[in-house]
Formats: C-alpha cells, sequence, structure tokens
C-alpha cells in the first residue's frame, strides 16, 4: 500500500505529496501508463528497514486498476522473500468490494506458509471482509472514520495439527483507537477451544479469554 501511494496508484490526490524510498528495496512499476500494472518491490541480498525489520527477496504485486476503484483487485506473491530469516510464501489477494455508499474490500490468503530458520513451517490461509460504517461522507477527516471486520482462517503445523480462528461477533477498529474495541473470535483446536472478546467498543487495551468454557480472564493488547 506504501508503494502504491508513492506510485500514486490510489486513486486519490497523491502527486503533490513528498515521496520517500520504501526502506531499502529497489522498486519498478510497469508499465508506466495504464492498467494492470506490476509493482516489484526486491530487497536483494537483505537490508534492514527503520525499524530493524531485516528483510530480503521480492514482493512482486500485480494491480488491475486505481485501488481506490471499485471492483479492482491486487494481487501479491513472494520469491524467495524472507522477514527476519523466516520464509514467506503463499499469495494475497485484495478486492475492491465497495458500492456507491460504502467503502469496503476483502482480503484473502492462499496456500499461506511461513517457514522458520531450522526448517519447521505453518501452512495457513483466511478470508477477511472489511466494510466502513462511519466515516464514509467526510474522506478529508479520516479520524472518525470506523470500520468493521468478519471472516476466518485456519493455521496446520508441521505435524498437521490444525487450529482455526471464527470471527463469531463483527470486530470494530476505530481509526482514532489503537486498539480493537469490539467484537469476538472464537479459536478451536484439536482439543481446546478459547473465546477472545474484545469488549463493548471503549477504547482501550484490555480483552477477556475464556478458555474451554472457563471463567474469563482479563489480558492486555500489545
Amino acid at each position: 500500500m506504501q508503494v502504491a501511494e508513492e506510485e500514486d496508484l490510489t486513486g486519490g490526490r497523491l502527486s503533490s505529496l513528498a515521496k520517500t524510498s520504501f526502506h531499502c528495496a529497489n522498486v519498478t512499476v510497469t508499465p508506466q501508463t495504464g492498467f494492470p500494472k506490476t509493482i516489484v518491490i526486491d530487497f536483494g541480498s537483505g537490508c534492514p528497514g527503520p525499524n530493524g525489520v531485516h528483510r530480503s527477496g521480492i514482493i512482486r504485486v500485480v494491480i488491475s486498476d486505481s485501488l481506490r476503484r471499485p471492483g479492482s483487485t491486487t494481487t501479491m506473491r513472494f520469491e524467495n522473500y524472507f522477514v527476519n530469516l523466516f520464509k514467506k510464501e503463499g499469495v494475497i489477494t485484495w478486492t475492491n468490494t465497495s458500492t456507491t455508499v460504502t467503502k469496503s474490500w476483502r482480503r484473502q490468503v492462499v496456500d499461506g506458509k511461513i517457514t522458520a530458520p531450522g526448517g519447521r513451517y505453518w501452512l495457513h490461509s483466511s478470508i477477511k471482509e472489511v466494510v466502513q460504517t462511519d466515516g464514509p461522507t467526510t474522506p478529508r477527516l479520516p479520524i472518525d472514520d470506523i470500520f468493521v471486520i468478519t471472516g476466518n482462517g485456519s493455521v496446520t503445523n508441521a505435524n498437521g495439527i490444525t487450529r482455526t480462528s471464527s470471527i463469531t461477533e463483527p470486530l470494530q477498529k476505530k481509526v482514532s483507537c489503537r486498539f480493537i474495541d469490539r467484537g469476538r473470535i472464537r479459536f478451536q483446536g484439536p482439543n481446546h477451544f478459547a473465546v477472545l472478546d474484545f469488549g463493548n467498543g471503549t477504547c482501550d487495551n484490555s480483552a477477556m479469554i475464556s478458555i474451554d468454557g472457563n471463567p474469563p480472564r482479563t489480558i492486555v493488547l500489545h
């Protein structure tokens, strides 16, 4: 998303904004005019970002149209791509599902895989739907934007053990709040389950978790 904004591919009026390089990566966009466009973000043999995260390899992104145009898609693939020595694989697709009155999009992960330096790995897939519920009439005032998130996913480790997650009550994320402040997620493993409850809409860093139906306890979000 950062590269798309820097290359003025989001459909917004960004040409007057100062552009900054995407950390130490070499970024190319082809073709220069028209769509679809391919963005190649090449970290080469490796380099650290400003937050200390070390990346190497290539992220390849294909954008079908301006990101703000309803129906546009963005597909991301990885080529020998590592983050802090963890290899990342899979296909991530964003689809702009907005209408004339509502902004929304879908994020889907297919054939995801994370491989640790020692060879352990985790397979993952997920789909999330994000819908803006407040603030669409004030596009120049993002602080009042509120989004709700639904969806599900699964993770399978190298031993074949799978854990699923399902959003049973839509998650609410306000731009004005650092944390998700409403909604529930159910995590199901082979032998146990847990329910994570983010609260009633109050902006704070606390949530409640209940395991196997036992009385919930408070946890601190980071």
